[in-house]
């Protein structure tokens, strides 16, 4: 099973339930793939592969003893 995130209000044609936008499915990939070939490319975001995404575009952490003291100016 995969995370994935609905961009797109649906009915789920098995269960006949409203799916709203912004609601976290954890489908299998055939499934995902059943949706998105009906509703489109951008219907679904897969939240793992967007996770991985930000770990390779999150900067390193600054270390303590580089980070600088700022001062509040009145």
């Amino acid at each position: 099973m995969v995370k994935y995130l609905v961009n797109v209000d649906f009915t789920d044609k098995d269960t006949y339930e409203q799916v709203p936008k912004g609601t976290e499915l954890d489908i299998t990939e055939a499934r995902a793939k059943e949706i998105i070939s009906s509703l489109g490319e951008g219907a679904l975001t897969n939240l793992e592969e967007v996770k991985e995404e930000v770990k390779e575009v999150a900067p390193a952490p600054i270390p303590a003893e580089e980070k600088k003291e700022t001062k509040e100016v009145e």
